[in-house]
């Protein structure tokens, strides 16, 4: 599932790189919100931009943006979900819980054993 349609036809077009929603900011001539920035985890701390012309722009709030709140709804309505994949940029990392802070997740160990596993 594309859950950025717009971002991902863009990236074809017009910017190989662009990682933002392509949804219109008032008041600025810069496009885009950072989807990954557009949770309520952690929303508006560091790592995060209110600068619309930046690629970390956070948005006006969490869940502006109508890519992030269709996944919050989805995740939602369908009750207690396993795993939650989401491949997202063009490094060789996988990335897991939490990225706005440096304490550790309470499963740590097991998100780590996880990782290795899809790793191998």
């Amino acid at each position: 599932i594309v859950t950025n349609p717009d971002g991902y036809s863009f990236t074809h077009t017009d910017n190989r790189m662009w990682r933002k929603t392509r949804s219109v900011n008032p008041g600025s001539s810069c496009r885009g919100t950072d989807p990954n920035r557009n949770w309520d985890a952690g929303f508006g701390g560091g790592g995060s931009s209110n600068n619309p012309c930046t690629e970390t722009y956070r948005g006006p709030s969490a869940h502006s943006e109508p890519e992030v709140k269709a996944i919050v709804d989805f995740v939602k309505s369908h009750g207690k979900i396993k795993a939650f994949v989401s491949i997202h940029s063009y490094s060789q990392m996988l990335l897991y819980p939490y990225g706005y802070t440096y304490t550790a997740a309470k499963d740590k160990a097991e998100l780590h054993e996880i990782a290795r596993k899809a790793i191998t």
